[in-house]
C-alpha cells in the first residue's frame, strides 16, 4: 500500500511571467503519514529530491497534466515547452514533482497571461538535472 499526499503551495496571486523555481528537494519534516493502517506508524525517513516539472490546466484534482514538446539538446539536456494559449480558465498550474515516480507534487499558479513554460534539465551527476524553468 502507497500513502501519498498532494501538497498544494499558492502564492498570494498568480505567478507572472519570468523565471520560476521549484525548490530542489522536500525536507522529510514537510512530508507526512496522515493516515497509516491500523496498529501502523507511518514515517518520511528522508527527503525527496526534485525529479520533474509539469503544467496543468484546470483543478489539480483532474490530473489534467500537459504533455509539452520535446526538444533534445546537446550533452544528454532537453526542453520541455508546454503551451497555454487556449487555456479557457484560469486554473493554470505550474507543478514540482518529487521523488523517484513523481510522487509528491507541490503546485503554484501561474497568471493568465502566459502563454508558454519552458523546463530545461541539463543532468549534473549520477542521473540528477539541474532544472530551470522559463514561462512566458
Amino acid at each position: 500500500m502507497h500513502i501519498l499526499i498532494l501538497a498544494l503551495l499558492t502564492a498570494a496571486g498568480p505567478v507572472e511571467a519570468g523565471e520560476l523555481m521549484c525548490p530542489a528537494e522536500l525536507p522529510a519534516s514537510t512530508i507526512t503519514v496522515s493516515h497509516p493502517p491500523p496498529d501502523w506508524t507511518g514515517f518520511v525517513p528522508a527527503k525527496l529530491m526534485l525529479n520533474s516539472v509539469g503544467v496543468s490546466l484546470g483543478p489539480l484534482e483532474d490530473r489534467a497534466t500537459l504533455i509539452g514538446d520535446y526538444r533534445k539538446r546537446r550533452g544528454g539536456a532537453f526542453t520541455v515547452t508546454f503551451s497555454l494559449e487556449g487555456a479557457k480558465n484560469d486554473d493554470r498550474w505550474l507543478m514540482c514533482q518529487y521523488g523517484s515516480s513523481n510522487d509528491i507534487v507541490i503546485a503554484k499558479r501561474l497568471a493568465r497571461s502566459l502563454t508558454t513554460c519552458a523546463v530545461s534539465y541539463v543532468p549534473i551527476r549520477f542521473g540528477d538535472n539541474t532544472i530551470t524553468i522559463a514561462c512566458r
